[in-house]
């Protein structure tokens, strides 16, 4: 995560309101069958492993595996393992990053969430979840590099629930110093959405 040189960590612990939101309360997800024994697994994968890169987030990152082209595009030079689980929210990614165990090996990590939070919560609460996420991975990981990602757009059309996710992304780049948006090439043209993998 890259912030800005004069927000100190713990005015951003203040700042996303941590537990004072349903995004920013970390939560398990008891109502979905398998949802543990998915992360079990996934903990003991990061435990055994000596990857560089991490994925963290919901369907889009759990997803990523099966697209060939993107993990020869984007993640060819990396050691990568994937803790995606769709239907995660905020405060669900943000239980698993608390309740994990990172391997030493890792260099980068990467959160892409927020998606699944768009009808329920306010666009600065999602963004506040999603940087809480990003401040427990870099307190359990001083020396990584924990890069924030945007919410991607919702449908082929413009919608109030894309601009809500343009306000959650607003909310996240003021956070930012260095935000980049994790979009494979994601392209907007006259409120339609084209999609070039």
């Amino acid at each position: 995560m890259f912030f800005h040189n004069d927000v100190t960590e713990q005015f951003l612990y203040q700042l996303s309101k941590y537990k004072e939101t349903i995004p920013t309360t970390p939560s398990e997800r008891p109502t979905k069958v398998g949802w543990k024994e998915i992360f079990k697994g996934q903990s003991i994968t990061c435990q055994n492993s000596k990857a560089s890169l991490l994925l963290i987030g919901d369907s889009i990152v759990a997803g990523l595996g099966r697209y060939k082209r993107v993990k020869e595009i984007f993640f060819e030079t990396y050691s990568t393992i994937n803790c995606g689980i769709g239907g995660d929210h905020t405060q669900n990614v943000l239980w698993r990053c608390e309740n994990m165990i990172f391997p030493p090996s890792l260099n980068h990590i990467v959160v892409h969430c927020g998606s699944n939070n768009i009808q329920k919560d306010s666009p600065q609460d999602i963004a506040s979840g999603i940087v809480m996420i990003g401040l427990t991975a870099r307190k359990k990981c001083p020396s990584v590099n924990v890069i924030i990602t945007g919410i991607l757009p919702k449908g082929l059309k413009w919608s109030k629930m894309r601009s809500k996710i343009i306000k959650s992304n607003s909310f996240l780049k003021k956070l930012c110093k260095k935000y980049i948006f994790f979009t494979w090439k994601l392209i907007i043209i006259a409120g339609h959405m084209k999609m070039v993998i």
